[in-house]
């Protein structure tokens, strides 16, 4: 292995920089602001212009600095100091729209704006003062003029000067050259005055929006101005000067133009709806050249920069596939992924192309703004949609938008090769209008934002929100980021082997952390198992954060695989060890260099190799040679016989044999007349051997016998007893007279008896018979109290139970769960045993009871059972909810617990009788004023509504329903309802009249009834006849209706008796 150090330092050759967040602010009110540009001063001042609506704060700190438009869209200017903090802001604009579009600086810190405005008497003094600058009306309706406004680095007025005529004039880009004076451009209509003085510089389009460059000195004082357009819409968007103070203008054209504005033609025509163009002129506005790029769609540039070498560097947006070489032989086509796709288009001082890059995805995708370091390094800012790779090269660095347009921000180098790129945005709209540079490489964006954005690029989160009112809002935004420059070398190299140890150190900042490790010191030592890529993250002294990826490659170490043959062997039998998996080897063992290694080892023995692979990476490989040992060969047996005897000789510790006998079995069997030796070779399984020997004496003959039984079962323990030697020896390596035995196969067992030098064998084999496997059967293993089951046995000849039955079969009937054990004895006279767990299972104890007792008919009652899990009852009722019987029943239910073990109990309901009720009245009806006597019979006690009472008279006095209840003597109540419908029939009203209350005697009266259907007089008078009554009397009259209701009334006549004459 080799080992290595990797250094990294912050400033070195190789540097690669990337942008890191120092701070984002926001200014805005509850509508639509937005940012236009920015610029920053030697303080690191930063100022920011654009427009704003409604009431907004322009402080992004902890204080207010509200200002309020006084139209629809006022400009503003705003500073922040170098921490973004609030410095001041200023407002101009009238009545209509105006809007701040650029800015730039002097080296004294005056600010300069440009852009548009509306009406009249607009003051472009924000101070106490009073400057107004008109916008002519055209007649059909506001149009804008351009203007150009100077403030000092305190916000304070210097002066402000209009540009146009009476149509729509706008200024999009201003610039200073390096004597100070002003640049502008932007487009106009019809004829407009360039001269903001007293004199008069007329300029007339020929298109509806012609471009113009206009210049004035540092007092805003007129020098000149240009006109370039064609019949169509021509638009300047930016201009930019260099050490010369020549001026570049981007922007877009359509159809032909003459790009020279003097006496002389340079005309350029559009592939499409509009052409990018770049126009230099010089310090006096002269022609120098021109250059287009376009194709058939919309093609525009919106930035350009120069940088110290006079090279021009162009930035805006595409469509379809465009040439970009101005030089008609040659061609530099890129073609737009997306609808438009943004370019970066560099040109020498000529105007010849250097390069272009562009990226875009299927979106839309403009580069707005573009600014140079020192270095010569681009920076461009813009809007972008999905995902775009930002990266001009092979690579791809591809960024994903988060909602409709996120802001992106792109440095490359001098010669286009990709530095870095970086995103913020929301999920609204949120657009880069404007970047600039400054001197330490501190990076400023501007633009307009919507909802939320994390306006850090990196890791932590940094989140602005715009002020929501109006649906689609906007608010300002000043990001500004920093760079570190980081560069790491590895010395000697940064590819090393697995295992390795490598010294990572950084240098130039303040604070560093490692990742992934975590480290915080300037120096760290990592040994990777594979590649990876390590970041420093370093922070210098003034808050700059920067990171550096460094990327180790690790190569792999060869996996040795040794491979002997074979991998044991016997003492001094030689093994092939073959070593794969790298190029060369080198053994532990005399420095051998050979792929395969001859070994002959006495004991085992490891060996080991290094091996290395073509990338000179090396790792180490050990093996065991196992050497097998030797088996340990003995003979067992005759070591002595009678004479006429034979004996066996069993060989034991080997695998297999070869006697010198020429037998190849583990015992042979012999028969010597004379004292013999013998000899066995034993190979074991491993292939190694030894020798044993043995010698067997001759002598006189012996009657050696073994006594015991014959026949056992598994498990069993007999005694085996020698008889006729003095001394014995088992097969089973017993010298006692006697073993005990316990076989589990049949077995043959061998005795050697000896006396004296004469020995003899005697055998004996022992059959060993298995035990029966019982097992007992049911129909289940559970029952209920009070059930029988069947147990049957199986696997035996013959049977006894622990129930003392000896059948195969035995019907039981436990009352609690019991064990059953059976033995069954095989035809050998074995035995084997097996136990069955009966489980019994209660039934229930029922309990029923009535909740309600005796019950009246047309009642219901609730029979509840308990005791079990679930019930079954007669009668279709169920168990706890309540039923209506009609007559007295006995109901069983039926509880099964959960088990299912039943048990049934009974219970008798009785049910008394409704009384059914009869009412007699003491009359049909009733005449007003009578009484009526109503009887109830057929129960015991009666209650009758309207407040009378049974049998007792009462008198009603309008017809009425009288309804009784009626209980019996068990206390139930009728069911059916008893009413009596009483009719009072009212009495007639009667009148009682006479001609005449006194009369003569022998004269006549009549009596008149009225009000009754018929009439009964007294007196025998009828009704309204005339007769004369004998005396005075009185006269009653009955009257009655048809419903035979009565009355009385009566009249009295006076009779008058004649004087005698």
């Amino acid at each position: 292995m080799y080992s290595k150090v990797l250094i990294c330092f912050l400033i070195v050759s190789q540097s690669v920089s990337a942008q890191y967040f120092r701070w984002a602010k926001s200014m805005g009110s509850n509508n639509v602001d937005v940012s236009r540009f920015v610029a920053v001063d030697g303080s690191g001042n930063v100022y920011t212009t654009g427009y704003f609506q409604n009431t907004a704060d322009f402080d992004p700190g902890l204080g207010t600095s509200f200002l309020s438009s006084q139209g629809g869209n006022d400009i503003y200017i705003s500073k922040l100091d170098a921490n973004g903090n609030f410095v001041w802001a200023r407002r101009i604009g009238g009545w209509g729209d105006d809007y701040g579009l650029a800015l730039t600086l002097d080296n004294s810190g005056n600010v300069f704006v440009t852009g548009s405005f509306q009406g009249t008497n607009v003051d472009f003094d924000p101070g106490p003062g009073f400057f107004p600058l008109t916008a002519p009306n055209g007649g059909g309706g506001p149009t804008s003029d351009a203007f150009v406004l100077k403030l000092d680095g305190s916000g304070v007025f210097q002066w402000a000067r209009r540009l146009g005529g009476n149509a729509d004039d706008q200024s999009f880009g201003i610039t200073l050259d390096n004597q100070g004076n002003v640049l502008t451009t932007g487009y106009f209509q019809w004829t407009a005055d360039f001269d903001p003085g007293a004199g008069t510089n007329n300029l007339t389009s020929a298109g509806s929006d012609d471009i113009f460059v206009s210049k004035l000195n540092g007092l805003g004082n007129f020098v000149w101005a240009r006109r370039i357009g064609g019949t169509n819409q021509d638009r300047g968007y930016a201009l930019a000067t260099d050490a010369s103070t020549n001026i570049v203008v981007t922007g877009y054209f359509q159809g032909t133009v003459d790009f020279d504005p003097g006496i002389g033609t340079a005309n350029l025509s559009s592939a499409g709806q509009s052409d990018i163009f770049n126009v230099k002129l010089n310090d006096l506005g002269n022609y120098s050249w021109s250059v287009r790029a376009g194709a058939a769609g919309w093609d525009i540039g919106y930035g350009v920069k120069i940088d110290a070498s006079g090279n021009v560097i162009n930035v805006g947006s595409f469509q379809n596939t465009v040439d970009f070489d101005p030089s008609p032989l040659t061609t530099f086509n890129l073609s737009s992924a997306g609808s438009d796709d943004a370019y970066i288009w560099k040109l020498d001082p000529a105007g010849l192309i250097n390069w272009t890059v562009k990226f875009g995805s299927t979106g839309s995708d403009i580069a707005y703004k573009i600014d140079a370091d020192a270095s010569g390094n681009y920076y461009t800012s813009g809007c972008f949609q999905g995902t775009v790779d930002f990266d001009p090269g092979n690579a791809v660095i591809a960024l994903t938008s988060a909602g409709g347009y996120d802001v992106f921000i792109s440095k490359l180098s001098s010669a286009s090769s990709f530095q870095w790129a970086r995103k913020v945005g929301g999920f609204g709209d949120d657009i880069g209008r404007s970047i600039c540079v400054d001197p330490s490489e501190n990076v400023y964006i501007t633009g307009p934002y919507e909802a939320t954005v994390d306006f850090d690029p990196g890791s932590p989160v940094f989140p602005l929100t715009a002020v929501n009112a109006w649906g689609n809002p906007s608010d300002a935004f000043v990001l500004k980021l920093c760079q570190c420059n980081l560069t790491c070398s590895v010395v000697p190299q940064n590819t090393i082997c697995s295992g390795t140890t490598l010294s990572l150190s950084a240098a130039g900042a303040n604070t560093y952390t490692w990742n992934p490790l975590g480290l915080n010191t300037a120096s760290i030592s990592v040994s990777p198992a594979t590649s990876i890529v390590y970041t420093v993250v370093a922070t210098s002294t003034n808050g700059c954060v920067g990171d550096q990826t460094i990327s180790i490659v690790v190569r792999p170490t060869p996996t040795i695989q040794l491979t002997p043959n074979p991998a044991s062997v016997c003492a001094q039998q030689i093994s092939g060890i073959t070593a794969t998996g790298a190029s060369n080897y080198t053994w532990s063992l005399g420095n051998s260099t050979v792929s395969v290694l001859q070994v002959a080892p006495m004991v085992s023995t490891i060996y080991s190799v290094v091996g290395t692979n073509s990338t000179g990476c090396t790792s180490t490989s050990s093996v065991m040679i196992y050497v097998n040992p030797a088996p340990t060969v003995n003979i067992s047996g005759a070591t002595g016989l009678c004479t006429g005897q034979s004996g066996v000789l069993i060989a034991n510790g080997a695998n297999t044999y070869t006697w010198n006998t020429a037998s190849t079995s583990n015992s042979i069997a012999i028969s010597p007349t004379v004292t013999s030796t013998y000899s066995v070779i034993g190979l074991a399984v491993n292939g190694c051997s030894s020798t044993a020997v043995q010698v067997v004496t001759v002598a006189a003959t012996l009657g050696v016998a073994i006594s015991g039984p014959s026949v056992m079962c598994v498990g069993q323990s007999q005694t085996l007893i020698a008889n006729g030697a003095s001394t014995y020896t088992w097969n089973s390596g017993s010298n006692n007279s006697s073993i005990t035995i316990s076989p589990s196969v049949t077995t043959t067992y061998t005795l050697i008896g000896a006396s004296g030098s004469c020995s003899n064998i005697a055998v004996k084999t022992i059959s060993v018979f298995t035990n029966p496997t019982l097992s007992i059967s049911s129909p289940t293993t559970s029952i209920c109290d009070g059930k029988t089951i069947t147990l049957s046995a199986n696997g035996a000849n013959t049977y006894t139970w622990n129930t003392g039955f000896n059948t195969a079969s035995i019907s039981i009937s436990p009352s609690l769960s019991t064990s059953y054990t059976v033995s069954g004895a095989n035809s050998a006279g074995c035995l084997g045993t097996a136990v069955r767990n009966i489980t019994v299972y209660p039934v229930p104890s029922l309990t029923v009871v009535n909740l309600a007792g005796a019950v009246c008919e047309g009642n219901t009652i609730t029979l509840v059972a308990s005791g079990a899990a679930n019930y079954t009852w007669t009668g279709g009722i169920s168990n706890g909810f309540p039923f209506n019987p009609t007559v007295s029943t006995t109901y069983s239910v039926t509880g099964a617990s959960t088990q299912n073990c039943t048990n049934t109990a009974a219970i008798q309901v009785t049910v008394y009788p409704a009384p059914v009720l009869t009412i007699t009245p003491s009359k049909p009806f009733v005449c007003a004023g009578d009484s009526i006597v109503l009887t109830a019979s057929g129960a015991q006690s009666y209650t009758w509504t309207g407040g009378i009472f049974n049998g007792a008279a009462f008198q009603p006095t309008v017809s009425a329903s009288y309804s009784v209840s009626g209980t019996s003597t068990a206390g139930c109540q009728n069911l059916l309802p008893s009413v009596f419908n009483v009719s009072v029939n009212p009495l007639p009203t009667l009148s009682v009249a006479a001609t005449s209350t006194g009369v003569c005697k022998g004269n006549t009266v009549a009596v008149s009834a009225t009000g009754a259907n018929s009439y009964t007089f007294s007196g025998n008078i009828s009704n309204g006849v005339p007769f004369g009554p004998p005396s005075t009397q009185v006269y009653t009259v009955t009257g009655s209706t048809n419903a035979g209701c009565i009355k009385h009334d009566s009249v009295k006549i006076t009779v008058f008796y004649l004087p005698n004459p």
